[in-house]
């Protein structure tokens, strides 16, 4: 893929379900390749322990602004309010274990929550 992000370089690459089951690859493509981005819609539900693992190490080593926490293609709404819950769930666990262990401040934890879960995308696609 990396030749594909090279030769368009103007082109935005979002990457979905955080790679599964590619954690570490995804980062070292989203940390260098300035137009590949990480989205984690489903992962939550395709494996919450993979998703808490690699957002640990997303936060470490990608540029925060990168990072979307959340996305829901269900045909009801029922199930998007499901998935987000649980999103919310393990994102608020990774971010707190960070500001325990004085990774982050709780300030940065919130700032990046806020980005992760609604900044980010709001400014990638254009939303408004």
């Amino acid at each position: 893929m990396a030749n594909l992000f090279l030769q368009y370089r103007d082109v935005k690459f979002v990457l979905f379900h955080g790679g599964y089951p590619f954690g570490s690859e995804l980062a070292s493509l989203a940390k260098n390749f300035q137009n590949v981005y990480i989205d984690l819609c489903w992962l939550f539900i395709i494996s919450p322990s993979y998703s808490e693992r690699y957002l640990h190490e997303w936060l470490e080593t990608v540029p925060v602004n990168k990072i979307m926490a959340f996305g829901g293609d269900y045909h009801n709404i029922e199930n998007v309010f499901g998935h987000l819950l649980f999103a919310k769930e393990i994102v608020g666990n990774v971010l707190v274990e960070k500001v325990k262990c004085g990774y982050f401040s709780e300030e940065e934890a919130i700032r990046f929550a806020d980005m992760m879960l609604h900044d980010n995308a709001v400014e990638l696609f254009g939303l408004k």
